[in-house]
C-alpha cells in the first residue's frame, strides 16, 4: 500500500471509534451548568465538538497524545482545518488532551476528562495561546466563554495581546 493510499485510512477501528465517543452530559450536572441547557455538539466536520455561545464558538479537538497544536502527531491538514474554521471570526479552536484509554471502553467526558488544552484564535493571523494544564482551568475557560459574549471576546483579546506578536 502506498503512502497516498494510507492517507485517511483507519488502522485501529475500535480505538478510533472509542476515541470519537464523547459524552457531553456533565455540562448540565452539578452546582454550575452552562446556560440555556447548552452541551457540546458534534458537527459533521471530522468529529469536531462545538460549544456555541450564541454564535461565538469553541471548536474542540480531543486527543490522547497531543497537548499542543504544534505537536508532530497533529497532521498539517487537521490543523489547517481548524485554522479555517476560526479564520476571520470571533471563534476559537481548542486542542484538548485527555487520558481516556480506548481499552476502558467508555466515552470521553468533555467536561471532566480534559487534562490540558491549548486555545488557537485568529487575529489577523493564527495565534496559539499557552498550554493550560488542569481540568479546573478547562472548565473555567468554557464557563467564562459562556458568561457573556463580551467575556468571550475579552478572552480572545487577552490571548491576542499576550501571544499575538507574530505569525
Amino acid at each position: 500500500m502506498t503512502a497516498t493510499e494510507q492517507r485517511g485510512k483507519i488502522f485501529a477501528q475500535q480505538a478510533y471509534a472509542l476515541g470519537k465517543m464523547l459524552d457531553h452530559s456533565s455540562w448540565q450536572k452539578g452546582e454550575r451548568v452552562l446556560p440555556r441547557k447548552v452541551t457540546g455538539s458534534d458537527i459533521d466536520v471530522p468529529n469536531v465538538t462545538v460549544f456555541d455561545n450564541q454564535g461565538l464558538m469553541i471548536f474542540c479537538e480531543f486527543s490522547r497524545v497531543c497537548c499542543s497544536w504544534n505537536h508532530d502527531s497533529i497532521k498539517v491538514g487537521q490543523r489547517l482545518m481548524y485554522e479555517g474554521l476560526i479564520r476571520h471570526t470571533a471563534h476559537c479552536a481548542v486542542l484538548c488532551k485527555h487520558t481516556v484509554d480506548p481499552d476502558e471502553g467508555r466515552a470521553i467526558n468533555t467536561r471532566l476528562d480534559v487534562d490540558s488544552f491549548q486555545v488557537m484564535i485568529w487575529d489577523f493571523h493564527t495565534i496559539k495561546g499557552q498550554i493550560c494544564v488542569g481540568n479546573d482551568l478547562w472548565q473555567k475557560f468554557v464557563f467564562d466563554w459562556f458568561s457573556s459574549a463580551w467575556e468571550a471576546r475579552k478572552i480572545r483579546r487577552q490571548i491576542a495581546l499576550k501571544y499575538g506578536c507574530g505569525p
